[in-house]
């Protein structure tokens, strides 16, 4: 995935339907597809893929990553 490292107040451009990873220490810890997001507490909810269950991630505790903007939601590492 191409990665570009944008602040996180650009969670709120993530859509529905949007295919998420989060990472956490350079390992991918969940992925799925963006189901809702709130942007000022820095959160997404996700139907990960595999198990269909609902994940709540939050910005402070997962990097962040979209395919669908080529960029990467800075979150826990520090990216901002």
């Amino acid at each position: 995935m191409t990665e570009k490292h944008v602040p996180s107040e650009d969670l709120g451009r993530l859509r529905a339907g949007d295919r998420l990873e989060a990472h956490r220490d350079g390992v991918v810890r969940h992925r799925g597809i963006v189901e809702e997001t709130v942007p000022a507490l820095g959160v997404v909810w996700i139907r990960e893929r595999g198990s269909g269950a609902r994940k709540m991630l939050s910005t402070d505790d997962f990097e962040l990553r979209c395919d669908r903007h080529a960029h990467t939601i800075a979150g826990r590492q520090g990216l901002s």
